[in-house]
């Protein structure tokens, strides 16, 4: 049965407490029922289209990873990543079906962005203000501003030299200017959630590939870092 017939079949349901069976497969017995499970799958959408964090690790480094010789020599490892904040993406994303040749020219390094996007979140808990730099170009930055439970997030340019991925005061971006996107506003709960359980697959990920992979010093610094939380 389609998504589309699912929706309507449990929406009917909803509305009239009924109870059917199509197909043998769904049985919706009660209104309540189905209505948490819209309500659980409505804020999951709406949840990733405000706040998303999007990466793939490419398939030819799984398959080299996977070589117990190769895998410790490693220190960073590269892949596609990107942020989504509602309609505004933080970093260019090639297409699914994009060639993998084409995927590496948006190469990023992986263990790097999730430990960066950990330590700002850390910060977070005492600072109303944290930047992280765009690894593959100092000038550009995302903005977190923290207003009680929301966090509004901008894209800057600042042509100052930092030498530091994470800026916690933001007298030091001094000259900044606003990119594509200024202040879009994001509940702070959905910034961290998304953060942790995107860190945590991640390493799932590493894991799964080869677990001595754990071993190494960035990654073990990741692992300590998801754990503070």
């Amino acid at each position: 049965m389609k998504i589309r017939a699912v929706f309507a079949a449990a929406f009917s349901c909803c509305a009239n407490g009924c109870s059917i069976v199509e197909e043998g497969v769904w049985e919706l017995k009660t209104k309540y029922y189905w209505y948490l499970i819209l309500q659980g799958l409505i804020r999951m959408i709406q949840n990733n289209s405000v706040f998303n964090i999007k990466y793939e690790i490419f398939d030819e480094d799984i398959d080299y990873l996977k070589t117990t010789d190769n895998s410790l020599e490693y220190e960073e490892i590269y892949g596609l990543f990107t942020i989504n904040i509602k309609e505004n993406e933080y970093i260019l994303y090639p297409d699914q079906d994009d060639s993998e040749e084409i995927k590496r020219s948006y190469s990023e390094s992986l263990i790097t962005h999730f430990i960066v996007l950990n330590e700002a979140l850390k910060l977070m808990n005492n600072n109303q203000y944290v930047a992280i730099k765009y690894l593959e170009d100092s000038t550009i930055w995302l903005e977190f501003r923290i207003e009680n439970d929301i966090v509004l997030i901008s894209k800057v340019y600042c042509d100052m030299y930092r030498m530091k991925d994470i800026c916690a005061n933001e007298k030091y971006l001094r000259g900044k200017r606003y990119y594509s996107f200024k202040n879009v506003s994001v509940p702070i709960k959905i910034v961290r959630d998304e953060i942790r359980v995107k860190s945590l697959r991640f390493i799932d990920e590493i894991r799964a590939i080869d677990s001595k992979l754990l071993s190494l010093l960035k990654i073990k610094h990741l692992i300590n870092l998801i754990n503070t939380f």
